[in-house]
């Protein structure tokens, strides 16, 4: 199944395929693991103007290799590879980093956030914003578990993601996952960032620097 394009509106989509074919259960073994043992895993903090006693979610850079991860970042890889027709001749080099976000029903608060800046060991912006959906909330009400977009026009749209949805996105495009309170089920999905990259580019000229 490849990716079918969906509009959000004029000025904005996102693309969404399935990947079903994985070990559910082992894949979400592997990133408990890696939570566990990654010195980096934490919750991720809430924006400076919201005031709350909880921070967001539990966050975990895929430091590990398993079959199963390894696996799933393949197939996520491979199409969005067909996507963008980045095979073959048309390859170059590319960065990627993929982590793991867990949420439960503690969780009370969400915001609208993008993924332009991936992380501060690259000078270069993402392009491409990916989530895998490994497990799913459940007892939902109205727009809980939802997945909200927001456009540059302040257009807002949800969806509701089922597992083994892959979506594609621009990381630039703002979006949230709606907070689930009703839920036994944890949200756990697998994300990354992807941009090509080329040789003729000097990311140097695109850090900030003093001079």
């Amino acid at each position: 199944m490849q990716f079918e394009e969906i509009k959000i509106n004029e000025e904005a989509s996102y693309f969404k395929t399935k990947i079903e074919n994985i070990n559910f259960e082992q894949l979400i073994k592997d990133i408990q693991l890696n939570c566990e043992i990654n010195k980096s895993t934490g919750r991720g903090k809430a924006a400076a103007h919201i005031k709350a006693e909880r921070t967001i979610g539990t966050q975990s850079q895929i430091i590990i290799q398993t079959v199963t991860l390894l696996d799933i970042y393949d197939k996520i890889m491979n199409k969005i590879f067909n996507l963008l027709n980045y095979n073959g001749e048309n390859m170059y080099p590319y960065y990627s980093v993929n982590w793991a976000y867990i949420s439960d029903k503690f969780e009370h608060i969400s915001y609208y956030h993008h993924h332009i800046e991936s992380n501060h060991t690259v000078n270069v912006k993402m392009d491409w914003t990916f989530v895998y959906y490994v497990q799913m909330p459940n007892n939902l009400k109205n727009n809980e578990g939802k997945l909200f977009f927001k456009t540059e026009n302040g257009f807002e749209t949800g969806i509701l993601p089922e597992v083994g949805d892959l979506l594609l996105f621009s990381s630039k495009l703002l979006h949230k996952p709606e907070i689930a309170p009703n839920s036994e089920l944890e949200r756990i999905v697998y994300a990354g960032n992807f941009v090509k990259l080329d040789y003729e580019t000097d990311y140097l000229k695109k850090k900030k620097t003093i001079i």
